[in-house]
């Protein structure tokens, strides 16, 4: 289930964590979350999507807007849960959050050593930048 969250619980963080550490032990490399980012989110707007199943997060996908006028994406899925559409629709809501707050200029953070994360930019025409 899809839940858009303004600021993020100590639970959430570590689920969030747990859920970073088995992304990377499966596809290896590192992910750029932002973790002191993630941790003083203000509130004042929906910055973080979730996937949930069975009170387990499966899916995570963080905004991030530092005042430039790039909005950077980056998330996992749990490797048990991937090929099912979660990241798609993790994407899918960001994409309409960022447009909706007139952001249009879209940067999806992927790991090189992600082949599905490569998949999911390419089938929404994602441009390798750097």
């Amino acid at each position: 289930m899809l839940k858009l969250t303004r600021k993020l619980s100590r639970d959430t963080l570590s689920q969030i964590a747990a859920l970073e550490f088995d992304s990377v032990s499966v596809d290896g490399g590192r992910l750029k979350l932002e973790w002191s980012t993630l941790k003083s989110r203000s509130g004042d707007a929906v910055e973080d999507i979730l996937w949930w199943e069975d009170n387990r997060l499966v899916g995570f996908l963080g905004l991030y807007a530092f005042g430039g006028p790039t909005v950077e994406l980056s998330g996992m899925v749990h490797p048990d849960y991937r090929r099912r559409g979660i990241g798609t629709k993790l994407l899918d809501q960001a994409i309409k959050l960022c447009r909706e707050r007139g952001r249009h200029k879209i940067l999806l953070v992927i790991p090189r050593t992600s082949p599905g994360g490569q998949a999911l930019a390419e089938s929404r025409r994602g441009v390798l930048d750097h």
